[in-house]
């Protein structure tokens, strides 16, 4: 099994991603790739045609602030998703979820009106569909990549009001791909705290439903 570790990035990380990284859990044939650009979507995409290029199976996609447990590869692996995320939330307050039950867009003429909104009442501890993800944590399988890519162009060019994240989202349901989150699978978003499932159930009553 071939895997990239997908790593978009600016010109620094914190030093609690580098020792999650340092101490992931991977098999033999994963290889840690970096991209660096002011630019994320044009990073992504770099990374995904690379990946399908060069013959890997698995891309794991990781912001450079986030934080994990070693096993996360291993346990995305495990739920034998084609698109898979863990559980975590936006860096700053109020703290989100950074899943979304509802993601779209409505077309009127030439007006074209974005739609998403965030998964406020999940379900705990378990795997579950989704309409989209932010990209902070997320295992893709190459074989399916490529067909967004060539069904679709590339996969994270910025639809209007969307970032690449859900723009990838979008197309990928677009041809009937489903998207998961595996509540389950606990990922950090480092800011001056830690920001996990704990941050935002304490603060959960103060998020006003969009």
């Amino acid at each position: 099994m071939k895997i990239m570790i997908a790593i978009p990035c600016f010109d620094h990380m914190d030093v609690q991603f580098v020792q999650c990284l340092e101490d992931l859990e991977r098999p033999e044939g994963t290889k840690v790739v970096f991209a660096a650009s002011s630019l994320i979507y044009d990073a992504r995409n770099n990374l995904a045609m690379r990946a399908i290029k060069e013959g890997y199976d698995w891309i794991l996609w990781l912001d450079s602030d986030m934080t994990f447990e070693p096993t996360l590869l291993k346990d995305l692996l495990a739920t034998g998703k084609d698109f898979v995320c863990g559980s975590y939330f936006s860096r700053r307050y109020p703290y989100k979820p950074a899943i979304f039950d509802k993601c779209y867009y409505e077309q009127d003429g030439l007006i074209r009106k974005p739609i998403a909104h965030n998964y406020y009442d999940y379900p705990k501890n378990d795997l579950f569909e989704v309409e989209a993800f932010g990209f902070a944590a997320v295992l893709t399988k190459v074989e399916a990549l490529d067909v967004i890519s060539t069904t679709m162009g590339l996969p994270f060019c910025p639809i209007a009001g969307f970032g690449e994240d859900l723009s990838f989202c979008i197309r990928a349901r677009q041809i009937d791909y489903k998207l998961w989150c595996d509540s389950r699978i606990k990922v950090g978003h480092i800011s001056k705290l830690i920001i996990d499932e704990d941050s935002y159930e304490a603060t959960r009553n103060q998020i006003k439903e969009e």
